[in-house]
């Protein structure tokens, strides 16, 4: 466990380990071709190095399964002569096989799940949620249906963005109005005029403010007319 085998040892261990075929989720992932084709070439390095680790975790776990499966078929076919000491013997070795296959699956999803953070920094924004846990994977890193994944995606952030613009452009428009109506008037002026139309009422207060100087009153009888 703590020495790396030699190299051509270890492919041919690796090689010589089959997989059946009713356990797909021991399956060899890899990044789906529409994100690795835009994807750094150093991250694609990161990733690749990520995937040796992966990969011998997986057939590691294909090993212990068909272990499993060898000691179930013992099981099932054991003969009622035999000696119950082997039974449970077997039961044993099946029960701790099967624990180990929860700890090498659990540290297969996670080893999935750090190579999608790693590969986040590659993908916009927008499309972060490509990274999310509860985005089940396959045998393709981002699950299958990416591109209609990114579509989705894609439809709701437009109109999450047409929602958030239009909140903003009426806030905005509310901004801009209380701004206007506050020109115009002259200094200290701050008196509420309730019969003086706005508009009117804050031309007539700028020409008479820099001009003849007339009252308040004044004003309010021009813009009544």
């Amino acid at each position: 466990m703590r020495q790396k085998p030699e190299e051509d040892y270890e492919k041919n261990v690796l090689d010589k380990i089959c997989r059946p075929e009713n356990c797909a989720g021991l399956s060899k992932i890899t990044v789906n071709q529409v994100i690795w084709d835009r994807i750094s070439a150093e991250a694609r390095t990161t990733d690749v190095k990520m995937q040796r680790v992966q990969n011998a975790l997986v057939k590691g776990t294909t090993s212990v399964a068909l272990i499993a499966n060898n000691i179930l078929e013992i099981l099932a076919h054991k003969e009622a002569s035999e000696e119950q000491k082997l039974e449970q013997v077997l039961n044993n070795i099946w029960k701790t096989t099967e624990d180990a296959l929860v700890c090498l699956g659990g540290a297969n999803w996670e080893l999935a799940q750090r190579r999608r953070e790693l590969l986040k920094s590659q993908i916009s924004k927008d499309y972060g949620h490509l990274c999310a846990q509860k985005v089940p994977f396959t045998d393709m890193l981002f699950g299958e249906n990416v591109t209609k994944q990114i579509k989705d995606i894609t439809d709701d952030n437009k109109v999450t963005h047409k929602i958030l613009d239009h909140k903003w452009r009426r806030g905005s428009r509310g901004s801009s109005r209380a701004a206007y109506r506050g020109r115009g008037r002259g200094y200290g002026r701050g008196r509420f005029t309730p019969y003086q139309k706005p508009f009117l009422g804050n031309s007539n207060n700028s020409r008479q403010s820099y001009s003849k100087g007339k009252s308040s009153t004044s004003t309010d009888t021009t813009a009544k007319k």
